[in-house]
């Protein structure tokens, strides 16, 4: 299964790990038209529920010019345990996100996801 995950206390080194597996993962010659980056900072639940849904839409979207395709959600702030994370929204979100990710995507198709904290109660932790 083509999902990446890069997770871990440290802001700086979450950011430089992912960075790295990002350019690994990219198609020789690609261009930022056939990748896309959503930025995961959400200020709130509604905005976590959205960057998720951002996130589907670009998994499900084929790339423009090369039959390698990847998705970064980078520093996603939704997953762990704060208030936002909890919100009902949000959860929403992720578990759309999660459903999609369950079943097989798109081939060609690699998911990455940078954050500094995962709950391992809820589904996606597991």
């Amino acid at each position: 299964m083509p999902v990446h995950v890069v997770t871990g206390t440290d802001e700086g080194r979450v950011s430089e790990e992912a960075a790295s597996l990002f350019e690994e993962l990219k198609a020789p010659g690609s261009d930022d038209f056939s990748n896309e980056i959503i930025e995961g900072v959400a200020d709130n639940a509604e905005d976590a529920f959205q960057k998720c849904s951002q996130t589907i839409e670009a998994l499900q979207t084929l790339g423009l010019f090369a039959a390698n395709k990847v998705v970064w959600l980078k520093a996603a702030n939704f997953f762990s345990t704060d208030r936002t994370s909890e919100a009902e929204r949000a959860v929403t979100g992720v578990e759309n996100l999660l459903e999609i990710l369950q079943n097989e995507l798109p081939e060609g198709v690699d998911f990455l996801l940078s954050a500094t904290g995962i709950n391992g109660v809820r589904r996606f932790g597991k």
